[in-house]
């Protein structure tokens, strides 16, 4: 299985401005040779406003946002994921989705937030593995990166790649020492669950300005070393898979 990650640049307060971004990205990753067969983009819908205090954010989960990535799934033929607020009549919660390689929804992770200065946190502990046609995948969300960290004994076995939509702004401090502790985290999930795990990021425009920690977007083998990180805004590896028994997908562009 080959894996793209996407480190993307948002623009606070400006929806549409990003979600093209992250379609451009989309394609840029497709595009290459060796293709992906599944393209890892952040949680960039509002999330990044929504950690920063903003409460009037958010869309349902099959509104416009998740519309647009599936239609690339299809056009493609590849697997996709990313995060977004999720709105539900006044609750808000940080939503994972990942969607196959006709565009449909295989599996969504929900989370919950505390406060616009904590961390978010998952509303369950674990992974949802799906069994699909490009092998077992474990879809994350941020809180679920925190919990796997802490949690003890042998999870090994569940999934070929685990994959995490994330957005880290408001995590673990900031500069190098929030770096150091995400990085941590990161490793300790890709050792306990024994697979490789894909993290995608975003960062801000104001960020960039600042010269601080850009993001988080990584990719860890299961013995906890770094494949990738950082590597421009799309990273690749490629990924051990078992036989999933499926028919793999057939590229359509």
């Amino acid at each position: 299985m080959r894996v793209a990650v996407v480190q993307l640049v948002v623009r606070m307060g400006h929806r549409a401005t990003t979600l093209q971004r992250a379609l451009a990205a989309f394609d840029g990753a497709a595009e290459a040779d060796p293709a992906p067969d599944l393209i890892l983009l952040p949680s960039f819908c509002d999330v990044a406003e929504w950690a920063r205090g903003d409460k009037d954010v958010g869309e349902r989960l099959e509104g416009p946002t998740l519309a647009a990535i599936a239609h690339r799934a299809r056009q493609w033929g590849v697997f996709a994921s990313f995060g977004l607020v999720e709105r539900s009549g006044n609750r808000l919660a940080v939503c994972s989705a990942l969607l196959d390689h006709d565009g449909d929804l295989v599996a969504v992770r929900r989370g919950e937030h505390a406060g616009a200065e904590q961390q978010v946190a998952s509303s369950a502990s674990g992974v949802d593995v799906r069994n699909t046609a490009i092998g077992a995948v474990g879809l994350m969300n941020a809180g679920d990166v925190y919990q796997a960290a802490g949690a003890s004994g042998d999870a090994s076995g569940q999934a070929d790649l685990l994959i995490c939509p994330g957005c880290f702004l408001s995590a673990g401090g900031k500069g190098p020492a929030r770096g150091a502790e995400l990085t941590g985290k990161m490793v300790a999930t890709a050792r306990r669950f024994g697979a490789h795990f894909a993290v995608a990021d975003v960062s801000t425009e104001a960020d960039g300005a600042l010269g601080g920690v850009i993001g988080m977007a990584m990719i860890v083998a299961p013995d906890g070393a770094i494949v990738c990180r950082e590597a421009g805004e799309v990273m690749y590896a490629d990924v051990p898979v078992a036989l999933s028994g499926q028919t793999p997908p057939n590229r359509r562009k």
